[in-house]
C-alpha cells in the first residue's frame, strides 16, 4: 500500500480540521473507529449505516453520508481505498441475509453510490496513533460498543454454509476486535465499562467458520482466547460463554479428544438444563454433541437414548424438517447401524439425505455428512458396489467444496480407502495418493486422530 500519508500527528489534526471546516466533524470518530479493528484490510460492508447510526459515536448517517466521509479521509491521506479481489465464480463474496419472511435477500450495501467491494486500508502509523484515542480517549466505551455492534452485524450469518465463508474470510483479521480493543484498555478503565452484551458474539461465531472450514486446532486456539476474557468479565455461567464452551468441546471431539470433550459437555448440558431449561434449543444441541461423542466413545447405547430424547424434543419446537431436527436423525441412524439394526438405520439415513439435499443442497456439508454414513451402513451391509459409488462421489464433492485439506475430505479419502481394500481394488498405485492424504491428515488433525490412522493404514494394506 502506497497510501498518501501525513507523518506527523500534529499534520493529521490539520487535515481533520479541514473535514470538520468542510462540515464533517464525524470524520474524527469514524477514523478512529476504524483503527479499532483488525491490521489488515476492513471490508466497506462491515460499516453499516443502521449500526453506525443508533451508537453515540457519529450520530444519525445516512448511507451515502458514511461513504462521502470515507471518500473524504481517502482525499485527505488519511485512509486508502483498495478495490477487493473478483468475486469468486462459486462462493459469492456479499453473504445472504434470511429476511424476516424466511427468505434470503443480498446484505444492504453502504450507499448506492459507493462501489461494490472496496475495501479500507490505514497505514499502521495511522491506526496506531488513532487506536490509543480510542483506548486512552474519553470514550472507550463507545468505541468498544460500536465495534462490537457492527462485527455482531457482520457476523450474522451461518458459517457452516460455504456460500458465506469467502466474506467470513474476509474478516479474518476483525471478528476478535473488540476483544482485542478491550484488552488494551487500562485495567482501571475496563473496570468500571459498561460491556456491551453481545462481546463474545463475533469472535465465537469466527471459531465456528475455522471450524467449519477445516481449521479444528485454530479453532481450539480461538474458543480458549475467548473464554480466557469471558469468564471473568461475565462469569463462568453466562450464555454466551456456556455457549463458547459448548464449541470448543465439539472441536475437541473431532480432534479425536472425545474423553477430553466428554466430561466438559456434561458440565454444559447441567448447566444449561438449570439455566434455560431441557427443551430449550442451547440445551438440547449440547446434549446431542454429549451423545455423538458418546457414540464416538463407544457407548452406543446411552447415546441412542440421548438422541432419541433430544429428537423428541425437538421435533415439536423445530419441526421434523428443521436442519437440527435432521441432524439428530442423522446421527440416531448412524447409531443404530453401530448397534446392528441396519434396516431401521438404511431408513432413516436414506430419509435424511433427501431431506437435506432437498433442503440445503445435494453438496452440502450436512448432506455429505449422510452419504458418508450411508457409504459406511453399505459396506456394512456387504453392498460393496453401491458402497463404492457413494464413496467415490463423497471425495470427489468433498474436495471440490471443502478442499483436500479439510478433516472430511481426508476421511472421505480414508474411507474410499477401505471400500476399495474390502472389494480387493486397492492397487498399489493409488498408494502414493493415500500417503498423501496421510500427510495432510497428520498436518491437520495429528497422528492420534482415527482419520490418520486409517490413512497411515491404507499406505500399506492389502486388498482383501
Amino acid at each position: 500500500m502506497t497510501a498518501n500519508v501525513r507523518w506527523s500527528g500534529p499534520t493529521w489534526e490539520l487535515s481533520l480540521q479541514v473535514l470538520t471546516d468542510q462540515g464533517r466533524p464525524a470524520a474524527r470518530p469514524l477514523l478512529t473507529l476504524l483503527a479499532c479493528f483488525g491490521c489488515d484490510l476492513i471490508p466497506l460492508e462491515l460499516l453499516d449505516p443502521a449500526t453506525l447510526s443508533t451508537g453515540p459515536l457519529l450520530g444519525k448517517l445516512g448511507p451515502t453520508q458514511v461513504w462521502d466521509l470515507l471518500d473524504a479521509l481517502a482525499g485527505q491521506g488519511l485512509i486508502e481505498l483498495v478495490p477487493s479481489p473478483p468475486p469468486s465464480t462459486t462462493t459469492p463474496v456479499r453473504p445472504v441475509r434470511p429476511s424476516d419472511n424466511g427468505s434470503s435477500a443480498p446484505a444492504a450495501p453502504v450507499s448506492d453510490a459507493a462501489p461494490a467491494q472496496w475495501q479500507i486500508w490505514l497505514h499502521p502509523l495511522v491506526q496506531d496513533s488513532f487506536r490509543r484515542h480510542a483506548v486512552y480517549g474519553e470514550r472507550p466505551a463507545d468505541y468498544l460498543e460500536a465495534v462490537t455492534a457492527l462485527l455482531a452485524g457482520a457476523t450474522g450469518f451461518d458459517p457452516r454454509d460455504p456460500e458465506h465463508w469467502a466474506w467470513w474470510a474476509r474478516l479474518r483479521a476483525h471478528w476478535d476486535a473488540a476483544l482485542g480493543l478491550l484488552a488494551d484498555i487500562p485495567d482501571a478503565v475496563r473496570a468500571g465499562l459498561r460491556l456491551p452484551p453481545e462481546l463474545l458474539v463475533a469472535a465465537t461465531r469466527g471459531g465456528r467458520f475455522l471450524r467449519a472450514t477445516g481449521y479444528p486446532t485454530q479453532a481450539v486456539a480461538t474458543y480458549e482466547t475467548v473464554l480466557a476474557m469471558g469468564r471473568p468479565l461475565l462469569g463462568a455461567e453466562h450464555a454466551d460463554v456456556l455457549a463458547v464452551e459448548h464449541d470448543l468441546y465439539r472441536v475437541m471431539a473431532a480432534l479425536g479428544r472425545q474423553a477430553d470433550a466428554e466430561p466438559g459437555f456434561r458440565r454444559v448440558l447441567d448447566a444449561r438444563v438449570r439455566l434455560l431449561g431441557a427443551s430449550h434449543a442451547d440445551t438440547l444441541t449440547t446434549q446431542h454433541y454429549l451423545a455423538r461423542t458418546l457414540r464416538e466413545l463407544g457407548h452406543f447405547t446411552e447415546a441412542l437414548e440421548l438422541l432419541k430424547l433430544t429428537l423428541e424434543r425437538r421435533v415439536p419446537t423445530l419441526g421434523p424438517t428443521h436442519r437440527d431436527t435432521l441432524t439428530t436423525r442423522n446421527n440416531i441412524g448412524d447409531v443404530l447401524a453401530e448397534l446392528g439394526q441396519l434396516d431401521e438405520a438404511q431408513e432413516m439415513l436414506h430419509a435424511v439425505w433427501a431431506a437435506r439435499g432437498d433442503i440445503l443442497g445435494p453438496t452440502h456439508p450436512a448432506t455429505l455428512v449422510t452419504l458418508a454414513h450411508l457409504t459406511r451402513l453399505a459396506l456394512r451391509s456387504g453392498a460393496a458396489e453401491r458402497a463404492a459409488d457413494h464413496a467415490q462421489k463423497l471425495v470427489t464433492t468433498c474436495q471440490e467444496v471443502l478442499g483436500p485439506d479439510h478433516p472430511r475430505a481426508l476421511a472421505a479419502v480414508g474411507l474410499y480407502g477401505e471400500v476399495e481394500r474390502r472389494r480387493g481394488r486397492l492397487a498399489p498405485a493409488a498408494r502414493a495418493g493415500y500417503l498423501a492424504a496421510h500427510q495432510r491428515s497428520l498436518r491437520v488433525l495429528g497422528p492420534l486422530h482415527a482419520t490418520t490412522a486409517t490413512l497411515a493404514g491404507l499406505t500399506t494394506a492389502e486388498a482383501s
